[in-house]
């Protein structure tokens, strides 16, 4: 749970600032009811995963 804002409105706040809009964004949550994915993309976000997820690719640093 995040403490301050929830992930839609983190969306909304971001989608909403010229600057930030094009930042693209991939939803991770605990939630996986089609419900929240649609209203996720909706919102503006790229992608959404379930947790717990397994990535593919592992990270490069």
């Amino acid at each position: 749970m995040m403490s301050q804002m929830n992930g839609y409105q983190v969306l909304e706040t971001l989608k909403a600032d010229p600057k930030l809009r094009y930042i693209p964004v991939i939803m991770i949550s605990a939630v996986d009811d089609i419900d929240s994915i649609v209203r996720c993309i909706e919102l503006g976000a790229e992608d959404y995963l379930s947790k717990p997820f397994n990535p593919v690719l592992p990270c490069i640093t």
